[in-house]
């Protein structure tokens, strides 16, 4: 499939794939998901809670299972939908482990700069225990560009007892119009030099993939050094061919260096 061609050297534990389970008119009330039987078996198929009714939930796992596919990221989502049966991903992660057990892989967000409708960072933090204690096995962070700030997150959730793996977002901004279009989308905070850099390398590809593959290459290694987590979740956006070459450059680092 084109969206693992040239990354199946490096082995990744597993592929994301965003995708809209909203219920729909179609096939008795449900989202086909047809697709999904062509998806590789490691896949980690997004469900967003706020969207979803508890049969609908139990429907696309069942389906899942039958496609071979156990990886769920279980996201509260920004669907402003009142129909739905889970106000928060939490919530919807009981609902997962009291209907299948064990069966799930079970992923949930976190947000080294705090969920941007979060009141204090404390209460970030008590929620996303709320999610691990809810039967979360790993943790995929929000897209950050500061490894100061991904290192601290790890170690305050550490701190409150959060123990299972947390695997920092990264992405790599392939131009300005793409960095902005992502801090619209996401609410990102990324920080002001990062910004000021690609605005004026803009009209210059080249430059801006030369920085953006140097900026992630420190930002990973500066993780690894600190020895906060050895995994990362790599946004592609289609983008392969960056997203290979950090790999590469991340495979010498740590030949080299671990």
């Amino acid at each position: 499939m084109r969206f693992i061609e040239g990354m199946e050297e490096y082995a990744p534990l597993f592929y994301a794939l965003t995708w809209h389970n909203k219920a729909t008119s179609d096939n008795d009330g449900y989202l086909p998901l047809d697709l999904v039987e062509n998806f590789p078996a490691n896949t980690l198929l997004h469900l967003a809670a706020k969207s979803l009714k508890r049969d609908e939930v139990i429907y696309i796992l069942k389906k899942a299972i039958a496609f071979g596919i156990i990886n769920i990221f279980a996201l509260r989502g920004d669907s402003l939908s009142e129909n739905g049966d889970f106000e928060h991903a939490a919530d919807l992660v009981v609902f997962i482990r009291q209907q299948f057990g064990n069966t799930f892989c079970v992923c949930v967000a976190g947000y080294p700069q705090m969920h941007p409708e979060s009141p204090s960072k404390k209460l970030d933090l008590y929620y996303l225990k709320a999610k691990v204690e809810a039967g979360a096995d790993f943790i995929i962070t929000q897209i950050c560009f500061d490894s100061r700030v991904l290192i601290n997150f790890v170690r305050d959730c550490r701190e409150i007892g959060i123990q299972i793996p947390i695997l920092p977002g990264i992405l790599t901004p392939t131009n300005h119009a793409c960095l902005e279009k992502m801090i619209d989308i996401c609410r990102l905070d990324v920080p002001i030099k990062i910004k000021e850099d690609l605005t004026r390398m803009k009209d210059d590809d080249q430059a801006v993939r030369k920085y953006s593959v140097d900026l992630i290459v420190q930002i990973i290694t500066d993780v690894i050094r600190n020895g906060a987590t050895y995994g990362f979740h790599l946004f592609t956006l289609n983008r392969l061919s960056l997203v290979a070459e950090i790999c590469k450059r991340i495979e010498s680092f740590k030949a080299e260096n671990l």
